[in-house]
Order: structure tokens, then sequence, then C-alpha cells
């Protein structure tokens, strides 16, 4: 069974649609309709694309009406996961929005669906799970990102696991993105709201590539995820985003970071975010210097990281390194500790 579209997705597929219907008849062909699919990240081909109009093009026209096509992109959207499920269960015991439980709300709750529970059999719930007395949505998952500049370039790193608090899932997991040659985004936090946020920036980007007939600036992208995050904010996104990118002509870097709501901050040397950020500030602070050369900063970053994950059981288990420069951007991976 499809899933039933949300009124976010079914507005950024009206404006894809309108944006190639160009007449203004309500209706696209087989050619826009594969324009308007690689504006949404989509790559089929000509086969795939004849079985997509086949299957919903009810009145056999070969063209393609606006319901159609929502019909076409609900047998693409997949099933929720189960990731979402605990968010939207984590919200209700999160009875201030603070992104945090308490032993009251907990306990609150709990009352509500008729379990009275002693003091200490809620402490003991928390206790269980989060030895500091609350249990945060933002570490649920882990993750530690952190991005600096040096002369005229660059660099953002990340650690690359994946885990459901202390159980580690998957060791190959991407928290940065490319943008485009001159722009890298990563964010920290919930998976399920940093896939999604993926997606919808992509979606956005294809859009304004196809608008404006030129690549987002870093500064234009990092408004771009503030007003996001800020149309948001009565049912934030649990991310804490960081862009990290060369301007103008003279590729001068720049590094910027927002809260779940938006609120930015334009940091002139690093800036760090995740479950390892209190050790990666001191390590940072410790090792960063002006207008470092592209392999000095590769060494500086790596470093702070390695050090930063290493006294982090919610991050680590490697990492993704990349350096942004007038030239291209450069990868690499680094192995660390998995104990």
């Amino acid at each position: 069974m499809s899933k039933k579209l949300s009124k976010v997705q079914i507005l950024e597929f009206e404006n894809a649609f309108k944006l190639f219907d160009k007449d203004g008849n309500g209706q696209i062909d087989r050619k826009e309709l594969q324009i308007v699919l690689k504006s949404l990240g989509q790559n089929p081909t000509e086969n795939q694309l004849k079985q997509m109009i086949d299957t919903v093009d009810q009145d056999g026209d070969g063209q393609i009406d606006f319901q159609e096509f929502l019909n076409l992109m609900k047998s693409k959207v997949s099933e929720e996961d189960n990731e979402q499920t605990i968010r939207e269960v984590f919200d209700i015991f999160d009875r201030d929005g603070d992104g945090f439980i308490t032993a009251i709300e907990l306990s609150h709750l709990m009352s509500l669906l008729g379990q009275k529970m002693t003091e200490n059999e809620i402490n003991w719930m928390i206790s269980a799970i989060d030895t500091s007395g609350e249990v945060s949505i933002f570490q649920y998952n882990g993750s530690t990102i952190v991005a600096m500049a040096g002369k005229n370039c660059v660099a953002i790193a990340g650690d690359t696991r994946f885990g459901v608090r202390n159980q580690t899932v998957a060791l190959d997991s991407n928290r940065i993105f490319k943008i485009n040659n001159r722009t890298l985004f990563g964010m920290t936090g919930l998976n399920t709201d940093i896939l999604t946020l993926r997606e919808s920036f992509k979606f956005q980007m294809n859009l304004y590539n196809l608008e404006e007939e030129r690549e987002i600036s870093p500064k234009t992208f990092a408004h771009n995820v503030a007003q996001t995050l800020y149309s948001k904010r009565f049912g934030p996104y649990f991310i804490t985003p960081i862009i990290a990118g060369l301007e103008g002509e003279d590729y001068t870097p720049f590094l910027c970071a927002t809260d779940l709501i938006g609120a930015m901050e334009f940091p002139k040397s690093f800036v760090v975010a995740g479950t390892g950020e209190e050790s990666l500030m001191g390590v940072c602070e410790t090792f960063y210097k002006e207008n470092m050369e592209p392999d000095e900063l590769f060494e500086v970053v790596s470093q702070c990281l390695l050090a930063a994950v290493d006294r982090d059981a919610l991050s680590g288990w490697g990492s993704v390194v990349h350096v942004l420069t007038k030239d291209g951007i450069t990868t690499k991976r680094l192995r660390t500790r998995k104990d």
C-alpha cells in the first residue's frame, strides 16, 4: 500500500509540475515528465518512463495531468521508516518540546496510560538508557561533525556510525552532502530528519539551478536552510546543520551553523556539532590556526575529530573528511577505534 502524501510533498510536486507545464494547460508530455522527475532527483530510463505513463495515464492520451502525476509519485514514495514513529512517540513524551524527556514528563504520560509507577521505577526507566536523568532525541542516533576554515579552503568532517543509543547499527552512515562544487552540508541529530531534509534540499536545489541557471552560493544556501527550519519551528526537525563553502571570486571561506529553528551563527574559525561536541570544541580550540593550507587543514581537522570521537560512546567507528578548495573537493576516509 502506498504512503499518503503530506501537504508539503504535494506542494513540492505541484511546484515541480507547474515549472515544466509551459502552456499552463495542466498537462505534461513524456519528455517533460522526464525533466520533472530529474528535478526530483530521479533518472528513469525510456522503458521505465513508458511504464510509468502507461500505469497512470487513465485516458490514454499520452499526457499526464497533475492528479495522474500525484498518483505516480504516491507509488514512488516509500513506507514510513520506523524511526518516524519513534519521533512521534518521543514528541508525546516531551511535553515542553525542549527535545528532552524528564522523569516528571515520563511519569505524567504513564499516569495518563493508567500505569501507576513509583518514583524509583520511573528513575530506573530513565537511567537504563541515559545516566544524566533525561533523554535527548538529538543523541538518539549519535553523530559528530566539525567544519574548519583555512586559507582559501574549508574542511568538514564527520563520523560514520549510525546507532540506536548505545547500540551500533551501521558503520557507513553519511551525514555530509555535496550541494555543489562550492558548498558542503552536514547534519547531526535524528537520522529520520536528516534523510528527510536531504531529499527536501536536493529537490529545492534542483529547482533553484533550473530556475536561476546557476549554482547557489554557500551563503544563500545557508539562509535557505535557516528559513526551512524556522518554518517548522512549531514542529521542528531535530537536527543541527553545518554549512561549509567558498564564497565569491576570491574563494573566501564560509562557515555557518544553526539551531533546530534556524537561528544562524557565522564562525570565522571552526564550528562543531553532535554528541562529541564538548570534547571536540576543546580540541579544536587547542589545534586551530589561521590561514592553514589544505594539507595542514586536513591534518588538523582529522586529528581533532579522531580525538573527540574516541571519547564519545555515541559516535566514531570510522570518519570521512572533505577538503574544499578552488580546485575541487578532496575526500578521504579514516579509521577510528571500534571498542
